[in-house]
């Protein structure tokens, strides 16, 4: 029996639609994680939706609760500081989702050589060849989301 793989489309890189992609990824509900979290009173799944809208951002704590829930390095569901091209990198990587097979150009030889840069560079040239990987077909549309959603620098 042949597998299939059930991609979720992400309706923005936003915190809110990075946590509703993983959870139908994952193939959570709010009631799920309102039962995993523990979250009772009168609308267990208050809290759920208010992270999924964007009217509450999880604290530290809770995202790492999350990040192993979903089985995720904890880059894929942070908030991100634009000021830091790594994070810059990530956030980059769900807008990809956004619109799969689109052309980025990725110009690893335009950045400047600094100590910073070198982590950069380094990051970008990772996902290119992964990005080539899942092009060409050498590996899933599956296991190339899985590894965006471990990648670490």
């Amino acid at each position: 029996m042949e597998r299939y793989f059930f991609k979720p489309v992400l309706a923005n890189p936003s915190l809110g639609a990075r946590i509703t992609y993983l959870m139908k990824l994952k193939g959570y509900s709010d009631e799920n994680m309102a039962e995993y979290f523990g979250w009772g009173g009168d609308d267990p799944v208050e809290t759920m939706r208010k992270y999924k809208n964007n009217n509450r951002v999880p604290g530290k704590e809770r995202l790492k609760e999350m990040a192993e829930l979903f089985g995720v390095n904890i880059n894929a569901i942070k908030p991100y500081d634009f000021k830091n091209p790594i994070e810059q990198i990530y956030y980059h990587m769900w807008e990809e989702e956004q619109f799969p097979y689109s052309k980025f150009v990725i110009d690893i030889n335009s950045y400047k050589r600094t100590t910073n840069n070198e982590l950069v560079i380094k990051g970008l040239a990772e996902w290119e060849k992964m990005r080539d990987k899942r092009i060409n077909g050498k590996i899933t549309d599956e296991e190339y989301i899985e590894w965006k959603l471990h990648f670490e620098l």
